[in-house]
Order: C-alpha cells, then structure tokens, then sequence
C-alpha cells in the first residue's frame, strides 16, 4: 500500500471508525507486523489534535512460545497493569484501534489447540468486553493489507 493510501486508511480509522475528537486520547493495539500501519495512524491522530497516542503490541511469536512451552498456569495470566491501563482509558473517555490481519496464520499449527484456546489474559478480557458492551471506548478494528506486513 502506498503511503498515500496508508494516510488515507488511518484518517477513515480514525474520523469515520472512532470519530477521535481534539483532545482525545487514542490507544492503537497491534501485532508488532503492523507496525508501520500504527506509525502512519499514530502520526494521522497527533495530527487530528489526540491528547497522547499509545501503542500496546503483540507478539505473535511470544504467543506462540507461552502456547508450546510455558507452563499451565502462566497461560492465563494478564501482563501487569493491563487491567488499570483500561481502567484510565475508559475514564478518559478514550478512541481504540485494534489493527487485525495474521501475519503469519499457520504459526500455531502444529501447537496443542486446546492449549492455545486457554491462552488468553482472564483478568483483562472481561473487563475489555464490558467496555466494548458498554460503549465505554470509542473502538474499531482495522484490518491490514498483505503489503502492510
């Protein structure tokens, strides 16, 4: 995707799909792949008046080492200040942008996919859901283009 197109695509995310007002804080959540995807959408929304913009990155490799290695009990657990991250975002009535697309969809195949379905942050996923349920971010998903990658 050119760099036209990206600057275009982060201002649709950011105008049309969270409607990021002057003085709003904007989180963008992303595989590391999509980095250069966040970079343009991070600089889109400094430029639309964002208060702060954060970027909070998965790994899709780290992911697939907790799968495969780390033990039972680690699979669960949420990276230390997750949970008041959102808290504070909620109150400040901030816009997310989840960036999707797999950068690499077949990494987990050979993982144990009971393992896998376990592996998900329990302290962080309800509270995400009840923002998300309650409208308590203004939130959209932004999906990537294979030439983002």
């Amino acid at each position: 995707m050119t760099a036209d197109r990206l600057e275009r695509y982060a201002d649709l995310a950011l105008k049309v799909g969270v409607n990021l007002q002057p003085g709003q804080p904007l989180m963008i959540n992303a595989d590391v792949a999509h980095a250069p995807l966040v970079r343009v959408i991070a600089d889109r929304a400094w430029r639309a008046g964002a208060s702060t913009v954060f970027a909070y990155y998965n790994d899709l490799q780290l992911r697939k080492s907790l799968v495969d290695l780390a033990p039972d009990a680690a699979l669960t657990v949420s990276a230390p200040g997750t949970v008041p991250m959102l808290e504070e975002l909620v109150e400040q009535h901030a816009a997310y942008i989840k960036v999707v697309g797999d950068p690499a969809p077949d990494l987990l195949a050979h993982s144990d996919p009971a393992r896998s379905g376990r592996a998900f942050q329990v302290d962080f996923a309800p509270r995400w859901g009840r923002a998300i349920a309650h409208r308590e971010l203004a939130w959209r998903c932004a999906r990537t283009a294979a030439a983002t990658h």
